[in-house]
């Protein structure tokens, strides 16, 4: 059976601000993560894992009805910021 996929395109935020090791490694263990670099995610790396995405965690979501429409197995869009990003049409 094949891990649900995330997206993790925390860039701008480092991701030790975000995920201890061990949590890291257990985020791992339960889903295949696309990117977790401290660098912006590709928009070629970025659109090839958004078909298959179950979640899509970012400091700056780029969301909009195209990436919906692109994202059937989209469930979660996760902000980390820390404030409100203006790039989600809440």
């Amino acid at each position: 059976m094949s891990k649900p996929v995330v997206i993790l395109d925390a860039y701008w935020r480092r991701m030790e601000e975000l995920f201890s090791e061990p949590d890291l490694h257990r985020l791992q263990d339960q889903f295949e993560i696309v990117w977790a670099k401290d660098e912006p995610i590709p928009e070629a790396v970025l659109n090839e894992a958004l078909p298959k995405a179950f979640a899509y965690v970012a400091a700056k979501p780029r969301v909009d009805e195209s990436v919906i429409r692109r994202s059937p197995n989209l469930k979660v869009i996760a902000e980390v910021s820390g404030s409100f990003p203006g790039s989600v049409n809440y």
